[in-house]
């Protein structure tokens, strides 16, 4: 059995070891030397964090920014596949994204400077993953890409793909099926 922390550290150097660029996270129990890529809510007009979302991995392929969140168990996905598309679907996530992005200085590493384009061609340049354990039972959903990660090994795959373990293979099959989600 794994914990979310494992997952989440395996899968960043993985995704690392396999020159896909890891631009920003914070591992679900701690901190890391990654950026911290906060949204903040659109609706709410405080300071502070209050109603902000945050994805555990921000990894860029191919100037498509993919939104990463890890799990212990394929069995605790679901809030977070809600959370992923709620972003991408979401004109107002998808500039909170954009704005800490640009707070952070990491916009240039993605190619997409222009809010316009970045808010109307969202579902191409913004794509959802989830990393867990391996598991047998678990179908990824439609338009996400799953990455499962051991202490060994990861592999990613999608829809009735098979776990593949050159992830940069994995994810250039992946946009090339999946311009638009």
């Amino acid at each position: 059995m794994y914990d979310e922390d494992t997952v989440w550290f395996f899968t960043w150097k993985r995704l690392l070891a396999s020159n896909i660029s890891v631009i920003g996270g914070e591992p679900p129990g701690g901190s890391s030397p990654l950026p911290r890529i906060e949204m903040k809510d659109p609706n709410s007009s405080s300071k502070g964090s209050a109603g902000s979302r945050k994805c555990d991995l921000y990894s860029v392929f191919e100037k498509t920014i993919f939104l990463i969140e890890a799990k212990d168990s394929h069995t605790k996905t679901l809030p977070d596949i809600e959370k992923l598309k709620d972003i991408i679907k979401s004109t107002e996530w998808t500039k909170s994204l954009w704005h800490a992005l640009i707070e952070r200085r990491l916009l240039a590493k993605t190619g997409n400077h222009d809010l316009e384009q970045f808010l109307l061609h969202r579902k191409k340049f913004i794509k959802p993953a989830l990393a867990i354990p391996p598991s047998n039972d678990f179908l990824p959903p439609k338009g996400f890409l799953l990455i499962e990660t051991t202490e060994l090994k990861t592999t990613a795959r999608f829809e009735k793909t098979r776990p593949i373990d050159d992830l940069g293979f994995v994810f250039k099959n992946f946009l090339e099926l999946n311009p638009e989600f």
